[in-house]
């Protein structure tokens, strides 16, 4: 029970609550609102905003303060507009002062909560009958990797099913960081290039039969996602031009934008927006509204209020909700020493069994991870698994980041086993990222071999990866080094490059794959020597990182890497019982091999025309 709510505005606090239908408005407030005359009824409304109804129970019911602390008005103002000859203008110099002296009515969290409750339907749609007929789009449809905006096909034939498919393929498409230089030449971004297409499409006078309520959905949802307020504006007024259905879907889109950047003011002007068109909200609307509210109090008290209406009996309704709080429900659970089992029995007897999601799982990890209980963490896979939720790869991050922090390598290649082998989870850049950096920092250096060259050869290369093993390759100092870290750095980028060069025991000095790599591994002061040196190295991360148009793994990931962290243990017990580093070109001569083989060359067909997703591979 909440025995006091700190709000965003003021310092009025909410006692605590009762059941009923009044559980969710102080008792003062209701006491002072009762024998209120039409006139402090109306300065009460403009002190809120203008035309905000309210409920039986007196909602808009004034503060604490009284009204003359409030509003902060000269006693002789106040008395004038007590009296029953108000005119417009003295209410909207009222407003004026309250916006100036109380701050904006938007920014309190209490107008958005009594707008949803007043306006909230558990099954709302949108009230103007719809113009265009909508079509569900498939969840399987074709993603567009590793291609250029305008090189994505168009339709052959138009219609509001294809038109709709077309700026999905469009708002799906992705490009690699490695591909993006050689695609755009750094023309511009395939973000904006994906921007310019679907624009255009939307204001092409032709398409404007095809037009629908779920084009635009995923368009603006497209627009929100990275940050383009204006577009999403341009297409919100063509909704209204064009006579598209508004759906209250379009609405949580523009609503969780402003929720994602903690924007309470334009969240409430959105929200009565949503309101006078009609339009009612519904269950995604108020997550949406959890997502804005920064105070944690406030988040478990709409919570509440949720479950004891009875919105929650929903699990597509009740996981999203909980993913909310469960970073402060657990977080608070594990504040007083209590465990993982108990903490999901008291989740459990709250929300039911259906609660877990695997964001909520994810969140669990973290948190139990954060709190050094990284067993627990290991639980929670467990739970998942019991309940039917599949683990991820931000689940796998997780538990990687663990292994990264606690320079655990084996630990890591078994959580990486477990997740291929169970849950069929891949790795993606940000995992390669992790793996680099833990092996990195570990000083294994043929595991940085075997994960930069996997990396390159599945297009997953970081800016991160790429700048250490760079900054290695120029490593040039004449001194033998002192510690056993600065040898590292020295010697690593020269034996993680070359993906296609490879040496067996024999001697190979007349090979000039050999000579490229002594002359890296070389010392070059100043001079042609050095320019040299310093272009091969450039060349050889280049070569690396377009790897990918030619090449591909011929062996297995995981044992690759656990085959490489056994020759590093090795070579480390050596190094400790020589007392002295092995050479550089010896290192590269013995490291481990990783093996690759050209891609296949593609088969046409001639049933269909497809896009070539894979344009860039050599013919």
């Amino acid at each position: 029970m909440l025995k006091k709510l700190c709000l965003n505005r003021g310092d009025i606090p909410l006692e605590e609550r009762t059941t009923g239908d009044k559980a969710d408005i102080p008792k003062d407030w209701i006491s002072k609102n009762s024998g209120k005359s039409s006139v402090a009824s109306t300065i009460e409304k403009n002190r809120y905003v203008e035309g905000f109804k309210t409920s039986e129970d007196a909602l808009s019911a004034p503060p604490k303060k009284s009204l003359q602390d409030s509003f902060k008005l000269p006693p002789a103002q106040i008395r004038r507009l007590k009296s029953n000859a108000i005119r417009k203008e003295d209410i909207q110099e009222l407003k004026t002062v309250v916006t100036q002296n109380s701050g904006s009515w938007s920014n309190d969290w209490r107008l958005a909560f009594l707008e949803l409750k007043q306006h909230y339907k558990a099954d709302s749609t949108a009230t103007r009958k719809p113009l265009l007929i909508t079509y569900k789009l498939p969840r399987n449809a074709l993603v567009y990797r590793q291609v250029r905006a305008h090189d994505i096909p168009r339709p052959e034939t138009w219609s509001s099913f294809t038109f709709t498919a077309h700026v999905k393929g469009l708002a799906q498409s992705k490009v690699s960081r490695l591909m993006h230089r050689h695609l755009y030449r750094n023309q511009t971004t395939h973000t904006d290039a994906v921007q310019t297409a679907i624009m255009q499409l939307f204001e092409d006078k032709s398409s404007r039969p095809y037009l629908s309520t779920e084009a635009f959905n995923i368009a603006l949802s497209f627009c929100y996602k990275h940050s383009n307020i204006s577009n999403a504006r341009k297409l919100f007024n063509m909704m209204d031009d064009t006579h598209v259905t508004i759906s209250a879907e379009t609405f949580n889109i523009m609503l969780r934008g402003a929720a994602v950047r903690k924007d309470l003011h334009t969240f409430t002007y959105l929200l009565r927006v949503m309101t006078r068109r009609g339009v009612s909200p519904n269950g995604d609307t108020w997550i949406a509204f959890l997502m804005v509210i920064k105070d944690k109090h406030t988040k478990l008290f709409v919570t509440r209020y949720m479950r004891e209406a009875g919105m929650l009996k929903d699990a597509a309704m009740l996981q999203p909700v909980v993913d909310k709080i469960v970073y402060i429900e657990l977080s608070s659970h594990l504040a007083h020493d209590q465990d993982l089992d108990s903490f999901v029995l008291l989740m459990d007897s709250r929300y039911g069994p259906d609660w877990l999601s695997v964001k909520t799982a994810n969140q669990m990890c973290y948190i139990l991870g954060e709190n050094g209980l990284i067993s627990q963490a290991v639980k929670v896979l467990g739970f998942m698994v019991d309940r039917g939720c599949q683990p991820d790869n931000i689940t796998l991050h997780i538990f990687l980041g663990y292994c990264r922090r606690l320079r655990q390598p084996q630990r890591a290649i078994e959580f990486l086993q477990l997740f291929k082998s169970q849950y069929n989870v891949s790795v993606t850049e940000v995992e390669y990222d992790s793996l680099f950096m833990l092996a990195y920092r570990s000083k294994l250096v043929n595991c940085c071999r075997v994960i930069w060259r996997v990396a390159c050869l599945e297009a997953a290369v970081t800016y991160r990866m790429q700048e250490l093993v760079l900054r290695s390759l120029l490593c040039n100092t004449p001194e033998h080094p002192r510690t056993t870290t600065q040898q590292f750095i020295k010697t690593a980028g020269k034996v993680v490059v070359g993906i296609d060069i490879h040496f067996g025991t024999s001697s190979e000095e007349s090979d000039p794959r050999w000579q490229t790599m002594q002359l890296l591994s070389q010392f070059s002061a100043t001079g042609e020597d050095r320019e040299r040196s310093l272009s091969l190295a450039k060349r050889m991360i280049s070569r690396d990182l377009h790897a990918t148009r030619h090449y591909k793994l011929a062996g297995n990931f995981n044992d690759l890497l656990a085959e490489a962290l056994t020759l590093d243990r090795g070579w480390h017990n050596e190094e400790k019982e020589e007392k002295q580093q092995k050479p550089v070109m010896w290192k590269i001569r013995h490291a481990v091999h990783v093996g690759i083989q050209p891609h296949a060359k593609p088969v046409p067909r001639q049933s269909r025309v497809k896009p070539k997703l894979l344009r860039f591979l050599p013919t």
